[in-house]
């Protein structure tokens, strides 16, 4: 009902959590290289450890309703907004609206770059830039 009501809706449906197979991978080499004995048993217990939380995380799915408002003002937006969060609602939906730090954990675990999406820079890059408050003359 939901995507008869509005057809301009997207949905999308991620983990919500990244994957764990680059550790997974990183302990199997670990464990064909090493060669105490104990260390070795405290490798194995990581990897159980891993696939157990794996397990527990492969049912934790995010659906997101996903609407674009292309050249639309503030005033539209903010409108437009509630009226797709009411006709949710009224399907039975629970809906939450994301802020800053949930937009941004959601692009870190789409994009696979981090699983804590709100320690992302704002903007891309800012860290790599420096400004030379002094300006030199030639």
């Amino acid at each position: 009902m939901v995507l008869s009501a509005l057809p301009d809706i997207e949905i999308t449906c991620t983990d919500s959590s990244e994957c764990f197979d680059d550790n997974k991978s990183y302990l199997h080499d670990r464990l064909s290289a090493e060669q105490n004995p104990k260390v070795r048993k405290i490798i194995k217990k990581d990897i159980d450890f891993l696939d157990h939380v794996q397990m527990e995380m492969a049912t934790a799915r995010q659906f997101l309703f996903i609407a674009r408002l292309k050249n639309t003002k503030d005033k539209q937006t903010f409108e437009a907004a509630n009226r797709i969060e009411k006709t949710i609602s009224e399907q039975g939906f629970e809906v939450q609206r994301m802020k800053k730090a949930d937009i941004k954990r959601f692009l870190a675990l789409y994009f696979e770059a981090s699983m804590n999406g709100e320690q992302m820079p704002d903007t891309d890059g800012e860290q790599f830039y420096e400004v030379d408050d002094e300006e030199t003359e030639d």
